[in-house]
């Protein structure tokens, strides 16, 4: 995946319909992966920079490469989103958002929520005060060797 011509086709073919129509695959970058926090660095598997094709608007993906269920996938998420969000705070330019998506080919099924006040025991007066968002799950072990094949061989444009 750190072929650009490979992600574009990935965005394409497994990505929801709703996400990957409205993304401009040709104008899209792979961007660097490696943000820094104070004394922290944080590595994304791949992280590409996109237009939306009905704006002037941009937009990232960050892709998390997991083989096996990984209970503190979205706390590792929320870490690069806001790395990446106090980045683009301390350059002065607008917050782009940030769809993540989890590539999973482990042997066991992912039982491990895809939203983030999915893992607090929350009754409703509470769910106000804390962060919610989902990640796009592409769980490979779901779809069959000959149809991630075929997609994988399909043309792009």
């Amino acid at each position: 995946m750190s072929d650009e011509a490979n992600v574009r086709q990935f965005i394409k073919e497994f990505l929801p319909k709703d996400i990957s129509n409205q993304i401009d695959l040709k104008e899209m970058k792979l961007i660097p992966t490696e943000k820094i926090k104070g004394y922290n660095k944080y590595y994304m598997d791949i992280a590409v920079e996109c237009y939306i094709s009905n704006t002037k608007g941009q937009l990232y993906f960050v892709f998390e490469h997991k083989s096996y269920p990984d209970p503190g996938v979205l706390l590792q998420i929320l870490s690069y989103m806001t790395v990446t969000w106090d980045e683009q705070k301390k350059k002065n330019i607008p917050l782009i958002p940030i769809i993540p998506v989890v590539i999973y080919h482990g042997f066991s099924s992912w039982n491990v929520t895809t939203h983030f006040q999915g893992q607090f025991g929350l009754n409703e007066s509470i769910k106000p005060y804390i962060p919610e968002f989902n990640y796009v799950l592409v769980d490979l072990t779901q779809i069959p060797n000959g149809e991630i094949e075929q997609r994988a061989k399909s043309t792009l444009f």
